[in-house]
């Protein structure tokens, strides 16, 4: 995943993207709008933390590859500071099998920058819930003072609200600012938690959301930040299709490059 969003800063625009102020590009897009797409991919991820947490904390141990993350993540509720005793990237690399889920997203639409700005931006975000997870069960003088100040005007998750979930485990299953959870409690009391099943078809159709909706809205996305150049459709939509074929066997190279050319 690395090394795609090195190809990505480099060859894609992903700098200029994220740091537009910084860039003196004619391929550079507004601030206003890079600043727009950083705040709605963080209330996106607050909402996915949420939904990741509520399918781990109720899927069966015996389902492949999710039983095995679902195994850790109900574990926590019998030891809920194990989380800090191990360190932080054991932790955060429990949300690392997001990034093929991120990267067939971007593939399966030809995905435009800003959809690339938006899951570059969710790829740290997610980062930061599980940081804020860990941080929401440190005893306080352990926390550091900038992360208190988040905490406190609500950016990151303070340990009250999160030690709501610890009390009953059917709410506050977000864990980056815990606001989403409104969103979340709502759903959840119309399809209890412990439908996991249910749970996984919503998150499957929540993570192609933004790949719809890039595609939808590919000529306002490309106002907005550029373009990379002709897509793949525009690609197939250039290439002339009302020629006969050629008769390669009698020489008929030059009408097939005329036509071509």
């Amino acid at each position: 995943m690395l090394g795609v969003i090195v190809h990505w800063a480099y060859q894609k625009h992903l700098l200029v993207d994220m740091f537009p102020w910084l860039a003196k590009s004619a391929e550079r897009g507004s601030w206003q709008t890079s600043l727009l797409v950083c705040a709605i991919s963080f209330a996106y991820m607050d909402l996915t933390s949420g939904v990741i947490h509520l399918i781990l904390d109720y899927a069966p141990f015996y389902l492949p590859g999710l039983g095995m993350l679902a195994k850790g993540f109900q574990f926590h509720h019998h030891d809920p500071t194990a989380i800090i005793r191990i360190s932080w990237y054991a932790y955060a690399s429990h949300i690392h099998f997001l990034c093929p889920v991120v990267l067939f997203n971007v593939w399966l639409g030809d995905g435009s920058r800003l959809l690339r700005l938006f899951w570059v931006w969710g790829g740290l975000w997610a980062h930061v819930f599980q940081t804020a997870h860990r941080w929401a069960h440190m005893p306080p003088e352990f926390v550091p003072r900038v992360v208190q100040t988040l905490q406190s005007v609500g950016l990151l998750l303070p340990s009250e609200r999160h030690m709501l979930h610890h009390q009953d485990l059917e709410s506050q299953f977000t864990i980056l600012s815990g606001h989403t959870d409104l969103v979340l409690d709502s759903l959840s009391g119309m399809v209890p938690a412990a439908r996991y099943d249910l749970w996984f078809l919503f998150g499957a159709f929540w993570f192609l959301i933004p790949t719809y909706l890039d595609v939808c809205f590919r000529r306002h996305s490309v106002r907005l930040m550029g373009s990379d150049g002709p897509s793949k459709q525009d690609l197939l939509k250039t290439f002339p299709t009302d020629y006969a074929a050629p008769n390669l066997q009698n020489g008929d190279f030059g009408d097939l490059a005329e036509k071509i050319l």
